[in-house]
């Protein structure tokens, strides 16, 4: 997945498009908090397009999604906003975005690589447009500390579910150390998510599917849903039983 973000429009297509009409200025929102580093990466795009004036707006993820709708409906959005992924199919439909493709398929200007993004369907609507690109990606890994496993008398990493569970308990017991640590916190969208997804797929299910006439829908069950947070309860009981 997209780490959960993209953008309205790639800020490379809006700004080069902008560089064709002459010198303006663009606004581009920007939620996540590396707000300094982004400022930077600015400065120096606008250092190589002098005609071209970045002002970066911020705001949090828990006000970004009514605050864009608001702004969308009186005609004050931002040029160019970072969104969570699943946002651009019902914003679309709100007519709150304006359709990429002529910008995505321009000469001189496109996405490369467009065709072979594997999560597109998200950026499209329910009108075929794509009222998104890519903004970043995320790769994930699980480590293990071998000498620690060791101690524990575990020679190879667990292959399944329940093996990791095992192994977790069977560290803590024999080493009086955490057998393993899973993300989680207290704001509006904890990293728990993360592993939890991981849990349900692997299982077969997602959390949310798209059903043969196209719409995504909840394709799990109450119990199936449970399931998965019974799994990383027991985990963090593990000192404990």
């Amino acid at each position: 997945m997209l780490r959960r973000h993209i953008l309205t429009a790639g800020l490379a297509l809006a700004l080069a498009g902008a560089s064709a009409a002459g010198a303006q200025t663009i606004t581009f929102r920007f939620n996540d908090p590396e707000a300094p580093q982004m400022r930077a990466a600015l400065d120096e795009f606008e250092k190589l397009n002098p005609g071209i004036k970045v002002t970066m707006q911020r705001t949090s993820w828990g006000d970004a999604q009514q605050q864009f709708l608001r702004e969308a409906a009186v005609g004050t959005a931002p040029d160019v906003a970072q969104v969570a992924f699943v946002w651009p199919r019902s914003f679309g439909g709100a007519g709150a975005l304006r359709p990429l493709d002529d910008l995505i398929t321009r000469p001189g200007l496109g996405m490369k690589g467009w065709d072979d993004f594997f999560a597109r369907d998200l950026a499209v609507g329910a009108d075929g447009k794509a009222y998104a690109v890519p903004w970043t990606t995320d790769t994930f890994a699980m480590i293990w500390n071998k000498e620690l496993f060791a101690a524990a008398g575990i020679s190879e990493f667990p292959k399944d579910w329940e093996a990791l569970r095992a192994a977790s308990q069977a560290i803590h017991q024999k080493t009086g150390k955490t057998g393993f640590g899973f993300p989680a916190g207290s704001c509006g969208t904890p990293t728990i998510w993360f592993v939890l997804n991981f849990y349900w797929w692997s299982k077969g299910p997602g959390l949310i599917d798209r059903m043969a006439d196209g719409k995504f829908r909840v394709s799990m069950t109450p119990a199936e849903i449970q399931d998965g947070f019974d799994y990383y309860e027991s985990v963090a009981n593990n000192r404990t039983r």
